[in-house]
């Protein structure tokens, strides 16, 4: 039985495997601007977790994940 070599995942786009920033607590600042800031981040976060989740579903289901 003669077996092809797998074919290579494609890579995960660059945007959606760098680590989310952690924007930190300003000092000075007004306690719900800075709350308003790191709730900002971490819903950019929370949707940059779901693309990539989509991303690897895709492959998994024998997509290029780059559907667009």
């Amino acid at each position: 039985m003669i077996v092809a070599p797998a074919k290579p995942l494609p890579e995960a786009p660059a945007e959606l495997i760098q680590p989310c920033p952690d924007p930190g607590v300003r000092a000075g600042k007004p306690a719900l601007s800075e709350l308003a800031r790191n709730r900002v981040a971490l819903a950019e976060c929370r949707d940059r977790h779901g693309r990539l989740v989509s991303f690897i579903q895709d492959v998994k289901r024998g997509r290029d994940g780059n559907d667009g």
